[in-house]
């Protein structure tokens, strides 16, 4: 019971003390007023602590300004490219020189363009054109010869070729060529002057008795020879151009006296002899080549020449006495070793 008296007690007393509080807040404070309501209208402000404004409208000077710094900007951008467009193109006309050097082609080094860099398009490289090839040669020669057997050693007063050559392949060349040599000998136990002792009597058509017994009469021989040769050219893009060769040939020649008004005397035949032989050689040869423009060289060469048979004619008289000697000539002579230094200039075409 006392209990409950006492709770009715404190109901009490707090409604008599909440009774001056809601008359307090009931009446309105005008400065309290004032302040809450500029707190509530002040700029609202975010969350960095800035006042959140409206963005300012940039003025034309500024429009311009911007504008030309981005033209600047752009102009910057272009000059740079320019710049590696003509670096870009001079590398690339650089190559272009090199690989013409390198292709024998000079003449583009002299080319040298300044225009503005365009868009490059690939071009294949043109071949150069092929040059001209010279095949076939025409060539005069001459020189030494010598004429060397068991019995004779003589040398040719004479010794000339012509030639022509066709290049078969880019080292092998074949040709064919005439030769004309001539030589002169003296005979000195020739018969015709052993009858000397007989003087002018017999022999007035030679002076007188001293000129019969104190000169030889001379021997004339004379060959015409038809070759055939091929050379192997050991090198074709140098100056000098050595090769080695074979050659066979037919050889026509002839053997005479040079005195030769005839006579009969005894039974002989003097003053009318006169020997021919045919036979065929086959020679062997080096050399070189010496090319001095597109169109001429000149050429030397050694050569070795022995007939490979025999083909001197029969006497037409046995009671010829120096025919004979001049057909035994003609037989040491076929079996002589032959050998001839030659030079000689050749025009190509």
């Amino acid at each position: 019971m006392k209990k409950g008296n006492k709770q009715i007690s404190l109901l009490l007393s707090l409604m008599a003390i909440s009774l001056p509080m809601g008359q307090s807040f009931a009446q309105e404070d005008p400065l309290l007023t004032e302040t809450a309501d500029q707190i509530v209208n002040t700029d609202q402000i975010d969350i960095e602590g800035l006042y959140s404004q409206k963005q300012k409208q940039p003025s034309q000077a500024d429009r311009i300004q911007k504008l030309r710094r981005e033209l600047e900007e752009k102009h910057e951008q272009m000059m740079r490219k320019k710049v590696e467009d003509m670096r870009l193109e001079e590398e690339r006309k650089l190559a272009r020189k090199l690989q013409n050097a390198l292709n024998g082609q000079m003449q583009a080094m002299d080319q040298v363009s300044t225009q503005a860099a365009a868009p490059v398009k690939t071009v294949e490289a043109v071949a150069p054109a092929p040059q001209e090839t010279l095949n076939n040669s025409v060539s005069l020669s001459g020189g030494f010869m010598s004429l060397s057997s068991d019995t004779q050693d003589l040398e040719a007063g004479l010794n000339l070729r012509l030639g022509v050559e066709n290049r078969v392949h880019p080292n092998i060349t074949v040709g064919v060529g005439v030769r004309y040599v001539s030589l002169d000998t003296k005979d000195q136990d020739n018969n015709y002057i052993n009858y000397g002792s007989y003087g002018s009597n017999y022999y007035g058509i030679y002076s007188n008795n001293n000129s019969i017994y104190n000169e030889a009469r001379t021997i004339n021989f004379k060959q015409v020879s038809f070759d055939l040769n091929s050379k192997f050219y050991f090198t074709v893009d140098s100056k000098i151009r050595p090769f080695a060769g074979v050659a066979v040939a037919y050889n026509r020649g002839s053997f005479k006296y040079e005195e030769n008004k005839s006579y009969y005397y005894n039974g002989n035949n003097y003053g009318d002899e006169k020997v021919s032989s045919n036979n065929v050689s086959g020679a062997v040869m080096v050399g070189a080549q010496i090319q001095f423009s597109k169109h001429f060289s000149a050429e030397i060469s050694a050569q070795y020449e022995r007939a490979l048979n025999s083909g001197v004619s029969d006497l037409k008289n046995s009671n010829t006495p120096d025919e004979q000697r001049l057909r035994n000539l003609a037989l040491d002579l076929e079996e002589a070793n032959i050998a001839s230094i030659n030079a000689g200039l050749s025009v190509n075409f």
